[in-house]
């Protein structure tokens, strides 16, 4: 679902337009998000996250990752 997500945002972007995406590695407080809120969310490394972007098409050299400090988010940014 998400490469095909991610190859329908890059044929609508322009040429040189920006794809944003972002991810949560697994983490501490996965536990409360499952058991509490009852939110069922994919956590997985960001260089997994940016394996979905180039399978969608975008090519390597035009993506850049990111994480905040504690590593918990993580950002991939794509241009088209």
């Amino acid at each position: 679902n998400a490469i095909r997500l991610f190859t329908m945002a890059r044929t609508a972007l322009v040429p040189g337009g920006m794809f944003i995406t972002a991810n949560i590695n697994d983490n501490k407080e996965r536990e409360f998000i499952g058991r509490v809120l009852g939110w069922n969310m994919i956590y997985r490394p960001v260089e997994e996250l940016a394996d979905l972007v180039k399978a969608a098409g975008f090519s390597e050299s035009s993506m850049k990752i990111f994480y905040e400090p504690l590593r918990i988010h993580g950002l991939v940014v794509a241009r088209a």
